[in-house]
């Protein structure tokens, strides 16, 4: 699960919540690719960028099926899990949002953060220990 960049209880229930959208079943001329196989093949092309071709190797699937299983895994977590997970907050909460993040990181009208991105800059010399990037 480490591979995937998510706990196996956090995988369990993203399969959970997206199998009847994603559930296949075999037919008289094929066998369908199991669901938690669909799910992990997503996953692992979202979690680390690789090219469709070198997925498909590690799952043993061809390309246009990790296309696919990508595609339909990121229509069923729009569909399914987005609007349980990511609400638009009412403007009491944006409010509160906005003096916490002020008051944390002065960064006035900011209501949330995203990851971060690692920018260069000249840190000022009176506080460079504030500007010191521990990822690198």
């Amino acid at each position: 699960m480490q591979n995937f960049r998510v706990s196996r209880e956090s995988f369990e229930y993203i399969c959970g919540r997206v199998k009847d959208i994603l559930g296949r079943r075999n037919t008289h001329f094929r066998l369908s690719v199991p669901l938690r196989k669909r799910v992990a093949i997503a996953i692992s092309k979202l979690a680390t960028g690789s090219k469709y071709r070198t997925i498909s190797h590690l799952f043993g699937v061809g390309r246009s099926t990790v296309y696919n299983c990508v595609r339909e895994f990121c229509d069923a977590v729009v569909m399914v899990l987005l609007p349980v997970h990511i609400t638009v907050p009412d403007a009491d909460k944006l409010e509160e949002l906005a003096t916490f993040f002020n008051n944390r990181w002065r960064a006035p009208q900011c209501v949330g953060a995203i990851d971060g991105s690692h920018i260069p800059i000249m840190a000022p010399e009176e506080c460079a220990q504030d500007y010191y990037n521990q990822k690198g």
